[in-house]
């Protein structure tokens, strides 16, 4: 194979190639001592991808030039990359959240007193949860309170022993027949969801679908959500909207006990998309 092919092959430059045979990290099956053109054989694509996903999991050249010498088995590389996938995801999850706090933060910022009344409409993605469940026989979101903080703290000493981060606490509460269905717990990536119970340590995997929705911010006791979840339900009624009576809570701002800080957005689930979707 010629240098290009052999590029086009492994998905990498010429330019890359060459740097690579001038540090002796991947030098050519031959090189012509006339022209200076250097062809590769096919069997060399083996180091050169154990050699990019080396590079990728953020090894030096001199460390990558090494565990190639030294025999890098395929099996541990892709235990290693299976590892580094992991950990970007939980990044991603983790960035992701701290967006969310700072719109929150620019939202609270932009009205005076600093205080949110605005509702907007969005897009919901679909995510799943780390959660524990139960069940609540009433509508009503004050009352369910008392079943759902106790919920939350089985849900993080549970996730603590199953080594699941923490970083996007969300509440799921579909209403079907008899009540509604309570999930609290965290985000979770589509491996944990993927292997389910043999990680989780006792915590349900709960799939929660795309939907749009309405939402607004609640800043302070979770006693006083209730009025949030009110102000939601009546804009909904009025623009005839109201879908299947399903709320989500995404908690942006909840560390310690003292919640009079404590920043969430409540989601209401809109049986329709709204015409020019914003602010209210």
């Amino acid at each position: 194979m010629n240098i290009s092919d052999f590029a086009r092959a492994g998905r990498i430059s010429v330019r890359m190639l060459r740097h690579y045979d001038h540090i002796g990290l991947l030098t050519p099956a031959h090189v012509d001592a006339r022209t200076g053109h250097r062809t590769y054989a096919p069997e060399q694509l083996p180091r050169l991808h154990r050699l990019l996903a080396l590079k990728t999991l953020g090894f030096s050249l001199a460390q990558v030039g090494e565990m190639l010498e030294a025999g890098m088995d395929l099996q541990r590389l892709r235990t290693m990359l299976a590892a580094r996938r992991d950990e970007l995801n939980r990044q991603v999850r983790a960035d992701r959240h701290r967006l969310a706090r700072v719109e929150a933060r620019l939202a609270l910022l932009q009205e005076e007193p600093p205080m949110n009344t605005t509702i907007t409409t969005t897009t919901a993605a679909a995510m799943h949860l780390a959660a524990v469940t139960d069940e609540h026989p009433g509508p009503d979101r004050r009352s369910a309170g008392a079943l759902i903080e106790p919920l939350f703290t089985r849900a993080s000493d549970l996730g603590d022993e199953a080594g699941i981060d923490r970083i996007k606490p969300v509440g799921y509460y579909p209403h079907r027949a008899g009540g509604v269905h309570l999930a609290t717990g965290f985000e979770i990536g589509p491996d944990e969801a993927a292997a389910g119970a043999a990680v989780l340590a006792g915590l349900e995997v709960v799939e929660v679908p795309p939907a749009t929705v309405a939402t607004l911010l609640h800043v302070g006791e979770m006693s006083e959500i209730g009025a949030t979840y009110a102000e939601l339900g009546r804009w909904a009624g009025e623009r005839s909207v109201l879908g299947p009576c399903t709320w989500r809570e995404v908690y942006l701002e909840a560390d310690g006990t003292d919640q009079s800080d404590w920043v969430v957005q409540v989601q209401l689930e809109l049986a329709q998309e709204v015409v020019a979707p914003g602010a209210e």
